[in-house]
């Protein structure tokens, strides 16, 4: 659950501490499902690797303005192949992605193909040794720019000609998961937003060259797709803050360190120690602290008793604050129990 910690706050009494948590994905995947290959299906016949130049030409042609859908092939794979990156990286998948990764798809772009056929399924599986394949089934961006001028004053009071530029590429993108194990449930995610560039200059040139390219649109519209869809399915690290207590007690406070070194299940120990001892106010800290050392080592149910403990001991905002957050968080862990139960 943690990465990185760092702690902050001088002698106070109150630190805040720097973490890192791992947030459970929004779409739960069963457990089963330890390692993924990669295809991309999404490659029609309209399908070509854009060249840069031959963009750029279409943009002067249409005068700056345009609206319009491209499908380049150089994007469709980097889609893949951030995407199998990112879940990689996550810690939850192993990840393959076979050197032939296209599956022929001679359907129009417009027409979501039917779903792969469970004995292709199966014996992919079989021939890389993985539980599930990731498809991704379509893909396309659309770009839109837009360019005006105008005048303003400068600082000399002299009225000057100005230029502004927009680039918005919005990119679609569906998915398909197929687990020979529950065939009766092939799971599709959806993955759509848009990405928004905009410039202003003094003449068209730095206005336009400020932009990004076209092609260098689709290709990070690309980037940002595979991001989108190993969000959805994998755990991500999530900066955050909490708050740590000092006591003034040397034999209490030699658990900080360890907690700074993210030794929770060390300071936990030392802190578990006093957890009856002294006046209220001290032994209250002691308590907060376990909650969060709690909270740190998986354990959210005792991080909310500790907290509870604390806070009926000696009332402190910050204990307060804190038993929402993990309240919060309960309730998330519990959404994620629940899917399992009913995938």
């Amino acid at each position: 659950m943690l990465a990185g910690v760092s702690l902050l706050g001088g002698c106070s009494a109150v630190r805040t501490i720097n973490i890192q948590l791992l947030q459970p994905p929004p779409t739960f995947v069963s457990d089963s499902v330890q390692s993924l290959t990669v295809f991309n299906r999404s490659m029609t016949p309209d399908f070509k690797n854009w060249d840069r130049d031959s963009l750029e030409q279409l943009l002067a042609n249409r005068h700056l303005e345009l609206d319009t859908t491209l499908r380049d092939s150089i994007a469709a794979d980097t889609v893949i192949q951030v995407a199998a990156h990112q879940l990689f990286n996550s810690g939850r998948f192993d990840v393959v992605i076979p050197k032939e990764s296209n599956l022929t798809n001679y359907l129009p772009a417009t027409i979501s193909p039917e779903p792969l056929d469970w004995n292709f399924v199966a014996t992919m599986c079989q021939n890389f040794n993985t539980d599930a394949l990731l498809v991704l089934e379509s893909f396309n961006e659309e770009v839109n720019t837009d360019f005006d001028s105008g005048y303003e004053q400068d600082f000399s009071g002299n009225m000057v000609e100005t230029y502004y530029g927009a680039l918005d590429l919005t990119y679609h993108s569906r998915w398909r998961l197929y687990d020979p194990k529950h065939r009766e449930r092939i799971r599709t995610f959806d993955v759509t937003d848009t990405i928004f560039w905009d410039s202003y200059g003094y003449t068209a040139e730095e206005m336009y060259y400020k932009l990004p390219s076209i092609k260098e649109a689709l290709i990070e519209g690309g980037v940002v797709t595979g991001q989108d869809l190993a969000k959805k399915i994998a755990p991500q690290w999530k900066d955050a803050r909490r708050r740590l207590f000092t006591t003034g007690k040397k034999d209490i406070d030699k658990a900080i360190p360890l907690a700074e070194k993210g030794d929770w299940e060390a300071a936990q120990k030392i802190w578990e120690q006093y957890a009856d001892e002294g006046a209220k106010g001290r032994r209250s800290k002691v308590e907060f602290n376990l909650a969060l050392a709690n909270e740190m080592n998986g354990h959210i149910e005792k991080a909310i008793e500790w907290g509870v403990k604390s806070y009926k001991t000696y009332y402190r905002h910050q204990t307060d604050e804190y038993l929402r957050i993990l309240d919060k968080r309960r309730k998330l862990l519990n959404k994620i129990d629940e899917e399992k139960e009913t995938d």
